[in-house]
This record gives structure tokens, sequence and C-alpha cells, in this order.
């Protein structure tokens, strides 16, 4: 028994030692395992028909997405021959602005609401064709007057 505690004794007092030994030593110290990645992001997708005011439906409007912080997420795509497209992969359950962008016709800004993971939601966008432009020397100065009656009078300089 006086052996054993001996031994002990000597192991203890050479515990310190040891740890110390081991702290030079090449051997990758342990560290704790990595936690779980995180879970997949949670993806919905939006349908849209766009339509022009005057009927038909638009073909080659380009559709880009913002989150609700202003953030460029990029381009989902162009409408095809009948004015559709399916933009799959938006993040779920938030509030995007979608911008339609088409020659001739006014960018358009839309609200859309993703609706829960793996979910399609259909909505439309109404198109509107831009009026020509109206000229104006700047350094003259005049006045424009849309079709409508609307008069702008502008100053020269």
């Amino acid at each position: 028994m006086n052996t054993a505690i001996n031994r002990l004794t000597l192991f203890l007092s050479l515990l310190p030692v040891l740890i110390l030994a081991g702290c030079d030593s090449d051997v990758a110290p342990l560290r704790a395992p990595d936690p779980s990645p995180p879970p997949p992001a949670q993806e919905a997708g939006v349908e849209i028909l766009v339509l022009s005011a005057a009927g038909p439906s638009l073909a080659g409007v380009e559709v880009s997405v913002t989150d609700a912080a202003g953030a460029a997420l990029g381009t989902v795509g162009t409408t095809g021959p009948g004015g559709t497209l399916i933009a799959d992969g938006l993040p779920a359950d938030e509030t995007l602005m979608l911008k339609f962008d088409a020659a001739g016709y006014a960018i358009q800004m839309v609200p859309v609401e993703t609706g829960a993971p793996d979910s399609l939601r259909s909505f439309e966008v109404l198109m509107v064709e831009r009026n020509a432009p109206l000229p104006l020397d700047s350094d003259t100065g005049g006045a424009l007057a849309d079709e409508d009656g609307v008069r702008v009078e502008v100053g020269p300089g």
C-alpha cells in the first residue's frame, strides 16, 4: 500500500512537468468539434405574368430583385413569349422588391411577399408605355405640354 501511495505522489508531482512538456510538442491540441452546419436556407418562388396597359402580355421584360434593405439579389430572369416568368430560389417568408424593365415602358417597382418554404405565389404586373420624350433647350427655357394637358414651364439657364 505504501508503494502505491509513493507512486501516486511521484506521478502527481511530475504531472505539471508533463503538462508543460506537452505544450512544446508538434501534436495539435485537442479542439471541440465544429458545430453542425446551419440548416439550408428556406426558399420560395413567384410566378409572374407581365401585361401591357394595352392588354397583351409582354415578352422580354427583365426582372431583378432586391431585399427589404435594398441590397441587390440579382436578375431573376426575363419574361418569355407569353409574358411569364417563374422566379424560384427566393428567400421564403420575406418582402422583396421586384423591378420590371422593358424598352419603351416605364420601369415598375413592385413589392412582393414570398410565401412559405417550397411555395409558389402568382401575380400580375401592368407595364405602362412611356411617352415620347419632349425636347427642351435648358439654355433658353420654355414650356412643355403632353397630350393629357400637363404643362411645365422652365426658365432659362
